[in-house]
């Protein structure tokens, strides 16, 4: 989801950290990707941003670098990928469901909360999905401990056959991984 630290929406970093951790080991990440498309309410430096978060609401869950979700020549590529799905961000703490092929399967708007039980139906549905073979998935197996280790991706844990990796700014790298 975009994210922002000076929004009325920004509290829903504690439901989303609570979220991240009650679905951790569930093959389900909760992934920010701080903004300053609305309102610049994400002018801070990525350090600034990491701080606010794991002060103001003990964020654990991987942040990348601030990213354009609006449609225009400077949009970063996951949002590129995820607006194909129909739905861009209106506003800061958009959420996106994308099951284990690496499809969009549900868009929730700023103002359906972490706790939304609609939300969890959609994650569930897409959780019993099928994967496709040769399929294209981003990388939710496993909770990053930085961007490094995102990069690094679930090769190490042999979820995934070919994943588009995404990139600290944003931009996606598709490569082909082994799989058990």
């Amino acid at each position: 989801m975009n994210v922002a630290s000076k929004c009325g929406f920004t509290p829903q970093y504690e439901g989303l950290e609570k979220l991240h951790r009650e679905m951790s080991g569930k093959a389900f990440e909760v992934l920010g990707f701080p903004s300053n498309d609305f309102g610049g309410q994400e002018p801070g430096t990525p350090e600034e941003i990491a701080t606010f978060c794991k002060r103001t609401y003990d964020v654990d869950f991987p942040m990348f670098s601030k990213v354009v979700t609006k449609a225009n020549p400077d949009q970063s590529q996951i949002y590129k990928f995820l607006g194909a799905s129909g739905h861009l961000p209106a506003w800061n703490f958009s959420k996106y469901v994308i099951d284990k092929n690496g499809q969009v399967v549900a868009f929730f708007p700023s103002k359906v909360k972490p706790d939304d039980p609609e939300l969890s139906r959609r994650h569930s549905e897409s959780s019993r999905r099928v994967s496709r073979p040769g399929g294209f998935s981003f990388r939710l197996s496993h909770v990053p401990r930085s961007f490094e280790d995102f990069e690094a991706g679930s090769a190490a844990h042999g979820k995934l056959c070919v994943a588009p990796q995404l990139q600290r700014d944003g931009t996606l790298r598709r490569e082909k991984r082994d799989a058990d």
